[in-house]
């Protein structure tokens, strides 16, 4: 598992608790576990585990939720650190049906996520059917991902949309 799939999962099993991700800056270092985040409308302080390095300017991503907030991933230092985290992000999955010939499913990313169409990478929740993938028709609003096979039977895919940057999908 890849840190990009583990971050993933993360912001999928969140949202699917309720809890959204955001992303914002560090003003300020509270104590050794919280941090101020500054995400453009407003200030929180988040719980910051040892494991995720954010200083003061880091930008971060954390998960908000009804009184809590934990940041989940941070470039690790200030501006300078050069890593970038991504725009936004969406992940999910759908259920793909063969038949003996190609198949595909719509998805719609969640409401103004996006505000260009981002890189959409898709992957099987199960072992190697000799199934290949790819999403097409890719706008801010959703994708079509689809497979071709020879295969019969459903297979689940998840799959991960990311924009890096707010005027582009790759970056």
């Amino acid at each position: 598992m890849t840190s990009v799939e583990d971050l993933a999962r993360t912001i999928r099993d969140a949202a699917n608790s309720g809890l959204r991700v955001a992303q914002g800056t560090v003003v300020a270092v509270v104590d050794t576990t919280h941090v101020s985040v500054d995400l453009g409308d407003r200030v929180i302080t988040a719980y910051r585990p040892g494991s995720v390095p954010a200083g003061e300017g880091a930008s971060v991503r954390v998960l908000v939720g009804s009184g809590v907030a934990e940041v989940v991933s941070s470039t690790g230092g200030g501006s300078s650190s050069g890593a970038a985290l991504p725009f936004s992000m969406a992940a999910g999955a759908v259920t793909l049906s063969f038949s003996g010939a190609p198949a595909s499913a719509s998805v719609t990313f969640p409401a103004g996520r996006f505000t260009q169409p981002p890189v959409v990478t898709a992957t099987l929740g199960v072992g190697s059917l000799g199934i290949s993938l790819s999403a097409t028709s890719v706008t801010a609003t959703g994708c079509t991902i689809g497979g071709s096979s020879s295969y019969t039977g459903s297979v689940p895919v998840q799959w991960v949309a990311v924009q890096m940057t707010s005027t582009s999908g790759t970056g």
